[in-house]
């Protein structure tokens, strides 16, 4: 959403990734990053604890097979597409819903909980666009939904062998679906409303400081122009070249293939939305008629 209006939040167009390829690298790097999150805060792997760290990477494993999962079934639910994105924060909030229990719960419940998860980030996702919030990362969905959801989940799911096995405590409180009661479970719902509480406390009175100093918000025309060239003096994409320069360039000859009298040519797939089709390549032209002219 852009700025309000008389009130009113304009809605723009969805930020779409530039490049999925990316952005499922970096899924992955953080996918593999948690197993040294989890299964290496055992911080020793020897005796029993090897097998604590052993399972951990089960669990983990699972949590994220069940929040792609989740989060594919639930985005088909709603858009009737197989969308690539839902599925990769999916994955994100699998992983952040099994953290708080990876070394206390089975790798069904695991696999559960990260379903679970994968459903309530598209939940999420809907909810903040219906209040008109921009999170454009899916930032609140994953780590907020994600971290409540399996904050709370141990209560249910947390058995007391696992527990007896990876914190040495056996004093019958555990998960509620393993007979262990429901003190676990308020324990677990307390922890988390004393967390939302001490982070919104601190939040509020962090953005609100910065709001009233006129530090919260850049002016609208940095908004347009971007904070890379504002804040960085540099953009990560080469901005010199437009949908519109890259047609022309590849309807002229070799010597008018030249932009501001250097040789440059684009090396990328050239965009083809309808209404550039007419305008600069005339009526039985598209971008993709010229694409094998430009040089590689």
């Amino acid at each position: 959403y852009q700025r309000r209006v008389h009130g009113q939040a304009i809605r723009t167009a969805k930020f779409q990734p530039h490049n999925r390829v990316l952005t499922c690298l970096g899924a992955f790097f953080l996918w593999f990053g948690w197993y040294g999150f989890n299964a290496c805060s055992t911080l020793i792997a020897s005796n029993s604890s090897s097998l604590v760290a052993g399972k951990v990477a089960v669990t983990t494993t699972m949590g994220t097979a069940g929040g792609i999962f989740g989060a594919l079934v639930a985005d088909y639910a709603v858009t009737r597409t197989l969308g690539l994105d839902s599925p990769m924060n999916g994955s994100l909030i699998g992983l952040v819903s099994v953290t708080s229990g990876c070394s206390v719960i089975e790798p069904w419940a695991a696999l559960l909980i990260g379903f679970i998860g994968g459903m309530l980030y598209v939940l999420a996702t809907l909810v903040l666009e219906k209040v008109q919030i921009d999170d454009p990362v899916g930032a609140v969905p994953v780590h907020f939904m994600g971290g409540l959801w399996g904050t709370i989940a141990p209560g249910l799911f947390c058995t007391r062998d696992n527990l007896k096995q990876s914190y040495n405590l056996d004093k019958g409180v555990y998960g509620l679906f393993y007979g262990g009661g429901g003190q676990q479970l308020g324990v677990q719902i307390l922890g988390a409303v004393v967390v939302m509480a001490w982070s919104g406390f601190f939040a509020f009175l962090t953005f609100f400081g910065l709001k009233m100093a006129g530090l919260l918000r850049v002016p609208e025309e940095v908004e347009e122009e971007g904070l890379d060239t504002t804040e960085h003096g540099a953009s990560v994409y080469n901005d010199d070249f437009t949908a519109k320069q890259v047609l022309l360039n590849t309807q002229g000859n070799k010597e008018n293939n030249r932009l501001n009298g250097e040789n440059y040519y684009p090396a990328f797939t050239v965009p083809t939305p309808k209404e550039l089709h007419d305008p600069y390549g005339g009526p039985n032209t598209t971008p993709a008629t010229h694409y094998n002219d430009i040089p590689v």
